[in-house]
């Protein structure tokens, strides 16, 4: 199982003039413009990785070697949508937005699609796609990469919509990534993690 980067968020949840006005950096002060706006970035990224999330609409491919219930997908997530009985697959990164589509391979390696109408999704966090009742996975021989879901994961299009715990999080790993010029420490990750706690789905990073 893999998850891989499609399309990355358009804009960052923190403008260049909100981070500068944290840093207390002058706004006609713009030598360090491309620094800040660099930590920004990573700020954001760290965050993410922490809270598995993504603060602003992103699409993501999730790719797995079988469907749920075969042993590949049980032996590789024990304490995860295995125990579902083989109808969930639990998406790695949420709030999820939308599922734009599941694709598999068949026993002829010719991709397929899987039917909207054969699941439902339950968006935000987690996201879940469960398989309905009256309906099974199709056949799909257990190898690399097998199956892959395409899906939108993000609060939204820009950074009003990202709780502010969240943002808070983002200020302070970007103050210390300036002043000490990208270099992180235990304390930093710690406080991370305590800031972004109201906004974990049930589960602390």
């Amino acid at each position: 199982m893999r998850l891989e980067l499609v399309t990355a968020p358009a804009v960052e949840p923190l403008t260049l003039a909100e981070a500068k006005e944290h840093l207390r950096v002058e706004t006609d002060f713009t030598k360090d413009d491309n620094l800040i706006t660099n930590k920004i970035k990573t700020a954001r990224e760290k965050v993410e990785s922490m809270a598995k999330q993504s603060l602003i609409n992103t699409t993501f491919d999730y790719f797995l070697d079988g469907w749920p219930g075969t042993r590949v997908y049980r032996d590789r997530v024990p304490d995860g949508p295995g125990r579902y009985w083989g109808r969930v697959i639990e998406l790695p990164v949420c709030p999820l937005v939308s599922v734009t589509t599941i694709t598999y391979l068949d026993a002829s390696d010719t991709e397929q699609t899987l039917s909207p109408s054969t699941y439902r999704v339950s968006t935000g966090k987690p996201g879940i796609i469960t398989l309905k009742r009256s309906e099974s996975w199709p056949t799909a021989p257990i190898q690399t990469d097998a199956i892959r879901v395409r899906y939108v994961a993000g609060y939204g299009a820009t950074g009003a919509s990202v709780p502010s715990c969240l943002k808070d999080a983002m200020l302070y790993a970007l103050g210390c990534l300036y002043e000490n010029r990208g270099e992180e420490d235990a304390a930093m990750s710690r406080i991370v993690r305590d800031l972004i706690a109201p906004a974990l789905c049930g589960r602390r990073p």
